[in-house]
């Protein structure tokens, strides 16, 4: 079978895996929603893969049903429960990096809700070699900065799906500069899609509006990476080191191209630096070229 018929049967499966998980969740069997994921041939799929082609677009799939009327929030947070649980299953089976010696606590603030991204990001920095703490529940200021000093905490990332949470935001970033041990704090989530500057900062160090910008400026804040690059020169690297990685393998353009389902223009040019990437684009690449997705985003 030629690669690209290997690539189209993959994709075949990932949507039929997807629409399979999707119908589960949202009618609430968390042991058929387990026993799908859990079958033996998603043992060919990377768990990034998994997760940015199977349980994302099923969790925003049962977002839009809720707000069409066509589930209720009982259903949608059922469905969310469950796919919080299978995440955790693939968390035990994980095989990260070395351990990068650093810690990074991920918080909601306010009422924010939304915690099935922020247990990926999560996820995507454990692999990385991270430590992290996740505080999926509302966390008071005093006790935050208590939680903080405790563990050590190296890097605060802050859940940021909602732009009435601004406030809370500011009073933490103001109140860990009166702390003797201060974190870096990095912003992400939801409400920073339409951000134009960095004034949507409100005192932290960095923003992330995608988790690709989130592993990057996770690790510049915490002293892992190179400082501050422009997006010209982040492509260039990039797609460099895409490059490099298909030339070890004695793999042409084409051939990626088939293998991750992409066409052999777009990886041209995202190894000339001129193509800018979705999380989803780089987690097919790097399935492409058998490397972890840590491999390509590496500073």
């Amino acid at each position: 079978m030629g690669t690209s018929h290997i690539a189209m049967a993959r994709d075949r499966y990932i949507e039929q895996l997807r629409n399979s998980y999707l119908d589960a969740v949202v009618a609430g069997n968390q042991h058929l929603a387990y026993a799908i994921m859990g079958d033996p041939l998603t043992d060919r799929v990377s768990v990034p893969h998994l997760y940015m082609d199977v349980l994302l677009p099923a969790q925003i799939a049962v977002g839009e049903m809720w707000h069409a009327g066509k589930i209720n929030i009982a259903q949608e947070h059922l469905a969310t429960s469950i796919t919080l649980g299978v995440m955790e299953q693939f968390r035990y089976a994980m095989k990260p990096r070395n351990n990068l010696g650093v810690r990074a606590a991920l918080a909601v603030l306010g009422d924010e809700r939304h915690s099935v991204g922020i247990r990926m990001f999560a996820d995507f920095l454990m692999m990385d070699g991270w430590e992290v703490d996740v505080l999926i529940d509302p966390t008071p200021v005093r006790d935050l900065m208590s939680f903080i000093r405790t563990r050590n905490i190296d890097l605060l990332a802050l859940s940021f799906t909602k732009p009435d949470t601004q406030s809370i935001t500011k009073v933490v970033t103001d109140t860990l500069k009166e702390q003797e041990f201060s974190p870096k704090v990095l912003l992400g989530g939801q409400a920073l899609n339409d951000a134009k500057s960095d004034s949507m900062l409100f005192g932290a160090d960095g923003i992330a509006k995608n988790a690709i910008e989130g592993m990057k400026e996770a690790k510049r804040l915490v002293g892992l990476a190179k400082g501050n690059i422009d997006l010209e020169t982040h492509l260039t690297d990039l797609g460099l080191e895409i490059r490099t990685f298909r030339t070890r393998l004695q793999m042409t353009q084409q051939e990626l191209a088939d293998r991750s389902g992409l066409d052999r223009t777009y990886i041209s040019m995202v190894e000339n630096g001129k193509q800018n990437l979705t999380l989803g684009a780089m987690v097919r690449i790097a399935d492409a070229l058998e490397v972890p997705l840590s491999s390509l985003i590496r500073s």
